[in-house]
């Protein structure tokens, strides 16, 4: 294990070299190298931790994607490469439609799991009946909010697979007419549950000020020039920026209504477009398992982090088994993972108390973030998580051949959005940690981010 003092672009051309296993960034020490300074140094010491990376083997495709190395097909990347903290001791509150307690997904989380409800008034006002889903049941008969939880914290399928998981339970409610007025109570009252429980956590000297990332996967279409809707807009908006001053990572999902009559191409509906008055928002486009834009995917300015979310394979709603959707809400739930990630890895990235810890995730995830096929459009740069994943085959082999050494690897896949990736073996999956490579690479790095690469 090598230690040294390099850049961003530096460490990741070091990262990329095949003999090294993964170049991280260490906690900050402070080393007073002054008269007298042994107690000062004694104590620094005893704050290194080896870093370990652990790989998990025969990872469906969008979990490879966050390690995937550059200038490489997806294809032929074997693991799913990640930091054993793993977003420890991080807090993620989903606001969702529940989750599905008996599915090893999440009844083997790693981390702690909680649920908050709405007032049962609340609840009993705007239920629907078709979902016969009584009063604090812990379920998710809409199918939705356990694909998000497993993307962010799940045992299989989730990014950072040590963070404490807090579902907020919602109203799955009727469509039509008033729909915004209905969307826009239960999510009001979800961030009131959040608030609250934070306040609480506080008050007990357990405070995730810093520590905690939020996830929307709602779209509310309000017009802002309506009498009627102007108010929800200013409430909401005034709920968000509360959770921004508290210090929480906010994360929302951008919609699905590309393409599609009666909508925008672009982000067109709230709590997404607050990105444009509060930056620190995190608004989450999807990507297809190369790194293509989605067919589905609304974008445009305020969209500046893509992930997957085409053929997301997560926990089922119902017994043990695993199901593949598609959606920007489940983009939402990588890069809320990944925010988790980050925060454990880089403590510096935890600002509680300044209201900035959400725009400084944000722009670490976007510096690391980088396209897939670069130069071309139709390719945003999507999220990463620092690490190369070994491969299975070498880059630059023929099909045949790339399929014949990698068992993810499907010659029938192509760049368009109806691609499927997956593994079959995705629901067994093997988990074993490694350490740091020991040998010194053998490369030389004369001026390695030279010609504007940086």
């Amino acid at each position: 294990m090598f230690a040294a003092l390099m850049d961003n672009c530096v460490a990741l051309k070091i990262g990329s070299h095949p003999s090294v296993k993964a170049c991280l960034l260490d906690e900050p020490i402070p080393l007073d190298l002054g008269v007298g300074s042994s107690s000062t140094q004694s104590k620094a010491k005893q704050r290194l931790r080896k870093r370990e990376t652990v790989p998990q083997e025969d990872a469906p495709a969008q979990l490879r994607f966050l390690s995937q190395p550059r200038d490489t097909d997806i294809r032929v990347t074997s693991e799913y490469v990640y930091d054993d903290s793993a977003g420890e001791g991080m807090t993620a509150y989903v606001v969702s439609t529940g989750a599905n307690p008996d599915n090893p997904d999440f009844a083997d989380m790693l981390g702690t799991t909680e649920w908050l409800w709405p007032t049962e008034e609340l609840w009993n006002a705007y239920a629907v009946d078709e979902y016969e889903e009584p009063y604090e049941s812990f379920t998710d008969p809409a199918n939705h909010g356990c694909c998000v939880i497993s993307t962010i914290a799940g045992r299989d399928f989730g990014v950072a697979k040590k963070a404490n998981v807090v579902i907020v339970k919602t109203v799955t409610i009727q469509t039509g007419e008033g729909q915004g007025m209905f969307l826009g109570i239960y999510v009001l009252e979800a961030i009131s549950l959040v608030i609250d429980d934070m306040h609480s956590r506080d008050e007990k000297g357990q405070s995730v000020n810093g520590k905690a990332v939020i996830t929307f996967t709602t779209q509310i279409h309000w017009d802002p020039k309506s009498e009627n809707d102007l108010p929800w807009i200013n409430m909401l908006e005034n709920a968000i920026l509360e959770l921004l001053e508290l210090d929480v990572v906010v994360v929302v999902s951008s919609g699905n209504y590309k393409n599609t009559e009666g909508y925008s191409d672009d982000v067109d509906a709230y709590p997404a477009l607050f990105a444009a008055d509060y930056p620190g928002i995190i608004v989450a486009g999807a990507v297809t398992p190369d790194g293509m834009e989605c067919q589905f995917s609304q974008g445009g300015p305020l969209v500046e982090v893509w992930a997957p979310g085409e053929t997301i394979e997560c926990a089922d709603n119902v017994g043990t088994g695993y199901q593949v959707l598609d959606g920007t809400s489940f983009s939402s739930g990588f890069v809320s993972g990944l925010a988790l990630y980050l925060l454990k890895l880089d403590p510096t990235l935890q600002r509680p108390g300044t209201g900035t810890t959400s725009a400084v995730v944000k722009a670490r995830i976007i510096q690391d973030a980088y396209s897939r096929k670069e130069g071309d459009v139709e390719f945003p740069p999507a999220i990463w998580n620092g690490l190369a994943s070994p491969l299975c085959a070498a880059v630059g082999v023929g099909e045949e051949d790339a399929e014949a050494s990698c068992p993810l690897f499907s010659s029938a896949v192509s760049s368009s959005s109806s691609a499927t990736w997956r593994s079959s073996t995705a629901s067994t999956l093997r988990i074993s940690t490694t350490t740091d490579a020991t040998s010194e690479p053998s490369v030389v790095l004369s001026d390695p981010c030279n010609n504007g690469e940086r």
